[in-house]
């Protein structure tokens, strides 16, 4: 994977995230997938299970007034063919275009049979730990 294709990938996932637009981050992984922070794990056996997270995941940005989503691909790495390990900075924006917060996120990708590129495996401690620096961490119903 290219920093050029890891950069496209990821333009799509935060449009989706944007857009709110749950099915189109649903597919952009493929099932089980795992996403680990320090203090849990949480593995997603199928595609439904997953798309119940995300869609918790959106009300929670909703509250906290997010209206746009970037990431910046800061590093690639292919250790293996058809595996990629991307480094991605993430900004969530209100209306105005205003930082809300901002943190860095891992992933491990796969090629799959068609040949397009899923996440499999993400690391969500920078994440977490932006939440939680906010006062509203992950899950808060505020």
């Amino acid at each position: 994977m290219t920093l050029a294709q890891a950069q496209s990938f990821f333009d799509a996932y935060a449009a989706a995230f944007s857009a709110r637009d749950m099915d189109a981050i649903v597919d952009a992984w493929t099932y089980p997938c795992l996403i680990t922070q320090r203090a849990a794990s949480f593995a997603f056996p199928d595609r439904d299970s997953f798309h119940k997270n995300v869609s918790s995941l959106d009300g929670f940005y909703v509250r906290q007034g997010v209206a746009k989503a970037s990431g910046t691909v800061r590093q690639v790495a292919e250790p293996h063919d058809g595996v990629a390990i991307v480094e991605v900075d993430y900004e969530l924006a209100d209306a105005s275009g205003q930082r809300i917060v901002a943190w860095p996120t891992t992933y491990t990708l796969r090629r799959n049979k068609t040949g397009a590129w899923k996440a499999c495996f993400a690391i969500a401690d920078g994440e977490v730990a932006a939440w939680a620096a906010r006062g509203t961490p992950l899950g808060a119903k505020n």
